[in-house]
C-alpha cells in the first residue's frame, strides 16, 4: 500500500479537497486555509495539512463569517451571470428585446 505524501502542491491539495484554487486562496486570505510551509528565498509553498485533517479542524473551530460571505457572493454572482447569459442569448430577437425591456423596467422600479 502506497503512503500518502506529507506535503502537497496547492493544486494537488485542491484536487484532494475538491475545491477550486480560487476558493483555496479565499480561505487562505481569511485565515481558514490549510497549514502551509514556505521555503525561504524561493517561490515554493507546500501545503502540509491533509484535506481530511483540515476538514476536521475547520469543523471544530468553524469558518469565519466573512469567508462564507465572500464565497456565497462569488457563487451567487456567477450563477446570476451564467443564468442571465443563458436566458438572454438563447431566445429569438423578439423575445430578447422583451427580456431587455423587462430587465430595464425591473431595474427602474
Amino acid at each position: 500500500m502506497a503512503e500518502e505524501p506529507v506535503a502537497f502542491t496547492r493544486r494537488e491539495w485542491c484536487a484532494l479537497a475538491r475545491l477550486s484554487i480560487a476558493t483555496y486562496y479565499t480561505l487562505q486570505k481569511h485565515g481558514n486555509g490549510p497549514r502551509i510551509l514556505r521555503v525561504p528565498n524561493t517561490l515554493v509553498v507546500r501545503v502540509i495539512e491533509h484535506p481530511r485533517d483540515w476538514q476536521e479542524r475547520i469543523a471544530k473551530q468553524g469558518v469565519k463569517k466573512d469567508t462564507l460571505r465572500v464565497l456565497h457572493a462569488r457563487a451567487t454572482k456567477a450563477g446570476k451571470v451564467s443564468g442571465e447569459s443563458a436566458n438572454h442569448w438563447c431566445r429569438s430577437p423578439e423575445k430578447r428585446a422583451a427580456f431587455k425591456q423587462r430587465k430595464r423596467a425591473g431595474a427602474a422600479g
